[in-house]
């Protein structure tokens, strides 16, 4: 049974390999690269490659803003987590994103954009829970310096969120003093 066993594992791994070891009397050295000798590019270059799971090229539209349900921001380790939820007005809807300003205005608020990619079709509306997109974005303590809070603009409203507060660092107690009770 062992022998079996090892001989099946032997042979999936031999017929599941790409690199041609020099098996089946097949000695002459193998064409590397894709590119042929002349240099000229091949269709499976250009895109054409045709297969089980290939797929042509399609160019998607662009992201546009989406309506916002939800919007918080929670201290993270070592530093905030901004977290995002739209509802897009029919299913089909992908890649949620914020986007964000160059620069925090004067007083220190950064805008930040929830947008997505619109289905290539138009679809169906469907419940709420099933057109939901939710996204975030994790920023460092150092990149916090000039922020004090976030303006989320969707394409429904727009909320300002505070940064929250850093925690305050735990206070170490001094160890207690050993008592002599040798007296």
């Amino acid at each position: 049974m062992r022998v079996a066993v090892v001989t099946l594992a032997g042979a999936i791994l031999v017929c599941g390999c790409s690199y041609d070891f020099g098996f089946f009397g097949r000695n002459e050295p193998r064409q590397v690269g894709d590119r042929d000798a002349t240099g000229t590019v091949r269709s499976e270059e250009q895109g054409f490659l045709t297969g089980l799971f290939t797929r042509t090229p399609i160019d998607l539209p662009d992201a546009v803003p989406v309506p916002m349900r939800e919007a918080t921001v929670e201290r993270g380790y070592g530093g905030v987590i901004l977290r995002v939820t739209g509802v897009a007005p029919t299913q089909g809807w992908f890649d949620a994103a914020l986007l964000p300003d160059e620069r925090p205005d004067a007083a220190g608020v950064l805008t930040v954009t929830l947008v997505a990619v619109p289905p290539l079709e138009p679809a169906q509306a469907g419940p709420e829970r099933t057109r939901l997109l939710m996204t975030g974005a994790f920023l460092q303590e150092l990149e916090l310096r000039e922020i004090r809070a976030f303006r989320v603009v969707a394409a429904n409203q727009t909320v300002t969120l505070p940064l929250p507060a850093r925690p305050a660092p735990p206070r170490v107690e001094p160890p207690p003093e050993e008592v002599d009770s040798s007296f």
